[in-house]
């Protein structure tokens, strides 16, 4: 139904009376403008929000924000909101209603997706000092533990749909519709994402034909001192992989400015593996980190084979000791991996700021 479709409040003093209904909240959904755009304004219960519902905090204390909201003192708005329009964590919010103007700060910021503008979660009694509306759009209803949701359901259709138009939803209905919505709409960024990645490629073969026509001299040359077919395809493919490669870190980092807020990208030490456990969820976070370990072991290895070799060919040039010059039986520097080693040990487990 319709925003404008709503349920007189004194229908949830009847659902309160269903022995086996816990609790109801009274949720009214109406849309403002705020800062030039339509958002979504909730009223509801913030204490009982805060007990039953799960919005994860992006900025603010939890406790906080939810007794500051619950008391009338502020507003908590959802994280879309905050980037789209650029509204900052303590920031002042004209709400304009229609019996007065309310000037409320931004206590909170938490992830909710109830709306793609953004939306603003108010306590519900002042919104109904302020639009002089007791009206409600939804009651969410919560049962006591171990009763079925299923038979409730029927009950209070059968009580009160007869009296005017409703629709009963189970949490799992109400869910599954969801996750239907998100599946169709997944599906169009995956076709959005398969042609970017085709117009990716195509401009990579095209800056490559156009970097091959214009050094057609020079490839000639390689070839008239010697230089094998082979090895001319196989730099320009290295010359593929390695724009590719460019391409990909700065798309990467600038998709983490888009994921992350500008304070959390700033204090984090795992930007990637948080970026990708808001997309993913927990396992996301946990396979980049994963594969950070992996190519951390290939880095240790590299470090290991390089350091005592620029070592040791420094020494055979003289510009070192003859000390890093000596090797094993298998052409090892020993030395040098000594010294090597040591340093490394050195910068694992020593200070920093007496080190320095």
């Amino acid at each position: 139904t319709a925003r404008s479709f709503t349920f007189p409040a004194s229908l949830g003093n009847e659902l309160k009376a269903v022995p086996v209904i816990a609790e109801v909240q009274y949720v009214r959904t109406v849309r403002i403008p705020v800062k030039n755009a339509p958002i979504m304004l909730i009223a509801v219960d913030i204490a009982s929000i805060g007990l039953h519902v799960t919005l994860p905090p992006v900025e603010g204390d939890k406790p906080t924000m939810f007794r500051e909201a619950g008391a009338g003192r502020g507003v908590i708005i959802s994280e879309n909101l905050a980037r789209l329009h650029n509204v900052s964590f303590g920031e002042v919010l004209e709400l304009a209603g229609p019996e007065e103007t309310l000037h409320l700060p931004v206590v909170g910021i938490v992830r909710d997706f109830s709306d793609q503008q953004g939306s603003v979660l108010i306590d519900r009694s002042v919104y109904v000092r302020a639009w002089r509306d007791e009206a409600v759009n939804v009651f969410r209803v919560y049962l006591n533990p171990g009763v079925a949701s299923a038979p409730v359901r029927q009950a209070i259709l059968d009580k009160f749909g007869s009296q005017q138009r409703l629709f009963v939803l189970t949490n799992t209905d109400v869910r599954d519709f969801i996750i239907r919505l998100t599946d169709q709409w997944f599906g169009l960024t995956y076709v959005q994402t398969a042609v970017a990645v085709l117009v990716a490629i195509l401009g990579i073969v095209n800056a490559l034909t156009v970097s091959i026509t214009d050094r057609r001299r020079e490839l000639g040359v390689l070839q008239a001192v010697g230089a094998l077919r082979n090895q001319i395809r196989h730099t320009i493919w290295m010359e593929a992989v390695t724009i590719g490669v460019i391409g990909l870190v700065l798309l990467v980092n600038l998709a983490l400015l888009r994921v992350l807020p500008m304070a959390e990208l700033a204090s984090s030490n795992l930007p990637l593996a948080n970026a990708a456990e808001r997309l993913l969820g927990p396992i996301g976070g946990q396979v980049i980190l994963v594969l950070a370990l992996i190519c951390s072991l290939g880095l240790v290895n590299t470090s290991i084979m390089c350091a005592p070799r620029v070592l040791y060919g420094l020494s055979r040039d003289a510009l070192l000791p003859p000390l890093f010059n000596q090797a094993g039986a298998n052409g090892t520097p020993t030395n040098a991996l000594a010294v090597t080693t040591i340093a490394s040990l050195l910068l694992v487990f020593a200070d920093f700021e007496r080190l320095l």
